[in-house]
C-alpha cells in the first residue's frame, strides 16, 4: 500500500522528517508533494496523477492531505475524477502527526478501507483541549 502526503507549502515534507525523527526511515512507497507558492500546479497535478496511477496498480495508495478544500485537495479530487474504479484510493484532509506515524506503522497490515479509517480515526484522536482537562482535574 502506498501512502502520500500532500500540504501546502513543504508542511508534508516536514511532517515527514519529524516522523521519521521518531520512528525512522519511511518506506520508500510513502511519499510526500509540497505545493510551495510559485509552483507550476500542472506539474503538481502531474505528479499526482503518477502517485495515483502507481497506487492503482499496487494494493492503493491513501492520501493524507493537510486542508479540507485547499488547493491540494481540489487538484487530487480532479484527479480522481478521471478514474472510473475509486476502490483503491483512499483520502483523509487534516494531516497531522499521529496521523503520519499510525498509518506509516500500520500499512502493511491493513486493508486500504481500515487503513483510512484509522487515519481519520488516529487524527482526531490525536487532538485534545489540554487546557480543559487541566480544568476537570482541578
Amino acid at each position: 500500500m502506498r501512502l502520500l502526503f500532500l500540504s501546502h507549502g513543504r508542511f508534508s515534507e516536514e511532517i515527514c522528517k519529524t516522523a521519521e525523527l521518531i520512528i525512522g526511515k519511511l518506506p520508500e512507497d510513502a511519499k510526500y508533494l509540497c505545493l510551495p507558492a510559485g509552483i507550476d500546479l500542472d506539474e503538481y497535478r502531474i505528479n499526482i496523477e503518477k502517485e495515483i496511477a502507481e497506487g492503482q496498480k499496487d494494493d492503493g495508495i491513501l492520501i493524507l492531505i493537510d486542508l479540507y478544500g485547499g488547493t491540494p485537495f481540489m487538484i487530487t479530487s480532479r484527479v480522481l475524477g478521471e478514474y472510473q474504479d475509486k476502490s483503491k484510493v483512499g483520502i483523509v484532509t487534516g494531516l497531522n502527526l499521529p496521523m503520519v506515524l499510525e498509518t506509516v506503522l500500520q500499512k502493511e497490515r491493513l486493508s486500504l478501507s481500515d487503513l483510512t479509517e484509522l487515519a481519520y480515526q488516529s487524527g482526531k484522536q490525536g487532538i485534545h483541549n489540554f487546557t480543559k482537562e487541566i480544568e476537570r482535574l482541578d
